[in-house]
């Protein structure tokens, strides 16, 4: 824009200085060429047959029409000034939450006198003859103009109308920016269409001439300066600071919701708290979206209502309804987010410093950079990132509240690669690897009559932080950047977001494929570790089973759990003990609350597989009746994220209980 404004000034100032038209000539009845009389001027085509009929007519000046004026004087005001204010509003004007009704309000008003001259000008004057031709720029560029205007009018009307519907519509952002490129041209057309106007009604009068171009520079000397802030980031961050002062009073604290659970926050505390508005969570901030207009049409608002937004605004993920791809949403997004947070779901405790727990919060951007200290390849794309940080120590507790949480990596050596949001894998950890192997032990120590079963011990701070990241083959992706850089500082912030908000007697299904098999791991961790609790209560003794409690879980024994799985192979069941381990002892249980059925294209030791697509047949067949079911959760590749819930609705599944995590 910045270069296409010079480039319009130059233009501009170039036609007036050196622009010469050549004299026009008319035909009479018999075809010979006469010239035109001299009016000690150069004149377009249109002037020419307005003084044509003066003279005719004897009435000199007095006869020029009121069409002609409004031609004239609308133009000059709404093209040449007024516009900016339109064009203004929509660039600059993104926190205005009726932005986009302004600016096509404002341009719609500014189209209509232009039409109805233009109009009015074509059928006030004489006929034009057989071989007559409108060949000046200006008359030219007027009719393109006027016709493009109403092309873009009309596409303006149709663009809105697909924001406002519920209905997806897939091209509706390649719409979006040919309406926005389409508007830049036409707005420099009449721009320019401006600058030869003045030129042709006084070049005889170098004094206008002057005090236009005075005029017009001022105006894009405003907009020089107006793009350069807006590039730069500080004029939206001083309009953000002026609205939002303007909205929250000064006194009106921001509300923080302590219950972890995400099933009482959503549906007892947040759905009551903000009954009637549209609303969704990012990171830990609850934000309002009710009255807002999405670029991309509204159905986005309805489909990520009430659920984490995160992974859709650092361009990791798709909306599943839609066929749009993972986009980066510009910084000026995230600001928008922070204007309309309307309250916070609480931290949970996770990092200790000197044996104190303290919040996320509280920590600095400098104290959250983590050192990559190695990683362990645990398939060809899949790897397991271990970082560390000298300033303070993490949990490596479980905690039924922190399951489906998630942390936002970020490089700091590359500033265009973009942050991405992970998983928390507390069972990762290596305290938590060597704790399940113990544990193991401790089992058949205790079933083997074992008098003496080796003790138990837990790690529950550790400086090291573990993540699992599969390397996707995305140019410029943060997954790719980490695989090839080791020994680098990255920052890490989190936890963040909500729990699974599992009820206490959820009988819950988990539904996922591949990599999405690692947001339910450490729930499946601690399925793992109530299995062995309660085969030691009835195998053994409920003080065998405290000792292996080392944690003091009260474990949620009402709890049922199907897992449905879907990968390549054995290579792929990442942190495949535990599914392993905890299948083998459900077995020994006199009342099983975990069943899996595994879909493999390759067997795998221990465990029976089936080949059954995930589809409403397969369902119908192993979640047979569905209706004992209230919470399922879905996490896989998008046509799984796509298809599943859909199959489930018609099978009469409530669509509260389906959750895509």
């Amino acid at each position: 824009m910045l270069l296409l404004f010079l480039l319009l000034c130059l233009i501009s100032i170039g036609i007036t200085i050196d622009i010469r038209y050549p004299d026009l000539a008319y035909l009479d009845d018999s075809k010979n060429i006469t010239a035109i009389p001299d009016y000690n001027t150069q004149q377009s085509f249109l002037d020419h047959q307005i003084n044509l009929q003066q003279d005719e007519q004897g009435y000199g000046d007095q006869t020029i029409t009121p069409w002609f004026n409004l031609h004239r004087f609308s133009n000059l005001i709404c093209w040449g000034f007024v516009v900016d204010i339109g064009i203004i509003a929509a660039r600059y004007g993104k926190i205005m939450r009726y932005r986009m009704d302004f600016h096509g309000a404002l341009m719609t008003l500014l189209f209509i006198p232009s039409l109805f001259a233009e109009i009015g000008m074509i059928f006030t004057q004489p006929p034009y003859e057989e071989e007559q031709q409108i060949d000046t720029p200006h008359d030219i560029i007027g009719y393109t103009f006027i016709g493009l205007m109403t092309l873009q009018v009309l596409t303006g009307i149709c663009i809105r109308m697909g924001i406002e519907t519920i209905v997806i519509i897939n091209s509706l952002k390649l719409r979006s920016m040919i309406h926005v490129y389409g508007g830049h041209f036409i707005y420099l057309l009449a721009k320019a269409q401006i600058g030869l106007g003045i030129y042709i009604m006084y070049e005889q009068n170098k004094g206008w001439i002057i005090a236009f171009w005075v005029i017009y520079f001022f105006i894009f000397f405003w907009r020089f300066l107006l793009e350069i802030l807006y590039l730069n980031g500080k004029l939206y961050e001083y309009m953000c600071l002026q609205d939002r002062s303007i909205r929250l009073d000064a006194s009106e604290q921001l509300k923080t919701f302590n219950i972890q659970d995400k099933d009482i926050n959503t549906d007892d505390l947040l759905k009551t708290e903000y009954q009637g508005k549209l609303w969704v969570v990012f990171n830990n901030s609850i934000v309002d979206l009710t009255g807002l207009t999405h670029p991309g049409g509204n159905f986005i608002w309805i489909a990520c209502q009430g659920r984490e937004v995160s992974r859709f605004l650092y361009g990791a993920y798709g909306l599943e309804e839609s066929s749009i791809q993972p986009y980066q949403h510009s910084k000026y997004a995230f600001k928008w987010i922070e204007l309309n947070t309307i309250g916070y779901i609480h931290e949970i405790p996770f990092y200790w410093l000197q044996n104190q727990i303290i919040s996320q919060s509280s920590i600095t951007e400098y104290d959250s950079k983590w050192t990559l200290k190695s990683s362990n390849r645990l398939t060809d794309a899949v790897s397991q990132f271990i970082f560390t940080n000298d300033k303070f120590q993490v949990r490596t507790l479980l905690n039924f509240h922190s399951f489906g949480r998630y942390f936002i990596v970020r490089s700091i050596e590359s500033r265009d690669t973009p942050p991405r949001p992970y998983t928390m894998i507390l069972c990762s950890a290596t305290s938590n690897i060597k704790f399940r192997q113990d544990l193991e032990k401790y089992v058949q120590d205790c079933l083997g009559s074992n008098p003496d079963p080796q003790q138990l011990e837990f790690v529950e701070q550790t400086n090291e932080f573990s993540l699992i990241i599969k390397k996707y083959q995305t140019p410029n992706g943060f997954s790719q950047y980490i695989h090839g850089h080791l020994n680098e500082e990255y920052v890490i912030k989190g936890p963040y977001g909500t729990s699974f908000g599992i009820p206490e007697d959820a009988n819950i299904v988990i539904i996922c494929g591949g990599t999405g098999l690692f947001p339910f791991l450490d729930l499946l961790d601690y399925f793992y570790r109530m299995t062995v609790n309660q085969l030691l209560i009835e195998k053994v003794s409920q003080q065998a089973a405290d000792k292996a409690n080392v944690n003091k879980y009260k474990f949620r024994t009402s709890l049922k759990l199907t897992l449905l799985l879907a990968i390549q192979g054995p290579e792929d069941l990442i942190m495949g003990d535990i599914i392993l381990n905890m299948q083998k002892h459900q077995e020994q249980l006199r009342s099983p609350f975990f069943t899996m059925h595994v879909k493999s294209n390759k067997p795998i030791p221990g465990l029976q597989t089936v080949k059954d697509r995930f589809e409403q047949e397969f369902f119908a067949k192993v979640l047979n009746p569905i209706s004992q079911y209230n919470r399922f959760l879905i996490c896989g590749p998008p046509i799984m994220n796509r298809n599943v819930p859909n199959a489930l609705r018609q099978m009469g599944v409530n669509k509260g209980f389906i959750h895509l995590v």
